[in-house]
């Protein structure tokens, strides 16, 4: 599924990471590396693996009451393979453009409204690009400050993977002394503990469910969509690097690794013995 929420406060229509879940944190260079695994279903033997780079870049603007934050996103990412079955397409890599639009402004002293419309393009690209790249998502929260330790919102977010699907999100935010939670159901959570003023660990939950279109092969006939699934509970360390940009790594095992090939009528999915992965990457708090 093209699962995006709010990221400055909808983190599952950003699912992979264009914003990470804490702290309305953006996130302008990633790079994750998913080592090869076969798959668990003995009728279709194959082994992948794949690394993932992505590029970001945002422009805040200020408004009379709230703000505007436009923003493009670029991700790669590049698959290895062991044994693969012939039938199914085989691309080197795939490619996800997209370009972001964020509005958040205040509704009262407590209440926050934040609205997130997000079109791309996802695909292989090795065809000129057309309609079949296209996907959208767009999700709207409105949120509360309780406390000076709680802040908790809910929406609802409307996503393109052949066809719409509404999404339930519920965001909260939590802190209290060293400790702090940001959790965006149902795509990201991070719990953290400050162990020094420069430097957290903890734990982070993410899911990563995107379509690619991918065009016609010699091999494996006619057009094509891929839907790539991770999920992954990992430690984590986010290290304090200069004024506002940090440092942040994670690493562990998937707990689900999944990839389901679309054709017509035709279904294959393919789910994979959990593999380890590490995340690296720039965050702009």
């Amino acid at each position: 599924m093209f699962i995006a929420v709010v990221t400055v406060s909808i983190a599952a229509v950003c699912s992979d990471r264009a914003f990470d879940a804490q702290a309305q944190a953006f996130v302008p260079v990633a790079y994750e590396s998913v080592g090869k695994a076969s798959s668990a279903t003995p009728a279709s033997a194959a082994s992948i693996g794949y690394s993932r780079l992505g590029l970001g870049i945002a422009w805040p603007i200020a408004l009379r009451s709230g703000r505007l934050v436009a923003g493009v996103r670029y991700d790669r990412v590049g698959f290895t393979y062991g044994e693969w079955p012939s039938a199914l397409p085989a691309p080197d890599a795939v490619h996800h453009v997209r370009l972001e639009l964020i509005l958040q402004r205040p509704l009262s002293r407590d209440w926050e409204a934040t609205v997130l419309v997000a079109p791309g393009w996802a695909s292989d690209f090795t065809k000129a690009v057309h309609a079949g790249d296209a996907n959208l998502g767009i999700a709207a929260l409105l949120a509360r400050t309780w406390s000076e330790r709680v802040k908790a919102g809910f929406g609802v977010s409307y996503v393109t993977d052949r066809g719409p699907a509404m999404l339930p999100v519920v965001r909260v935010l939590w802190q209290r002394g060293r400790m702090s939670a940001d959790l965006i159901a149902p795509s990201a959570a991070n719990v953290w503990y400050r162990i020094m003023p420069a430097a957290r660990v903890g734990f982070a939950w993410r899911g990563v469910a995107l379509p690619y279109h991918l065009n016609a092969t010699e091999a494996a006939g006619g057009e094509w969509t891929l839907r790539r699934q991770v999920f992954s509970l990992a430690p984590a360390l986010r290290v304090h690097a200069a004024g506002s940009l940090y440092l942040h790594l994670e690493g562990g095992m998937t707990l689900r690794n999944r990839l389901v090939y679309l054709s017509g009528r035709e279904k294959t999915t393919l789910d994979h013995d959990p593999s380890f992965f590490f995340w690296v990457g720039l965050v702009v708090e």
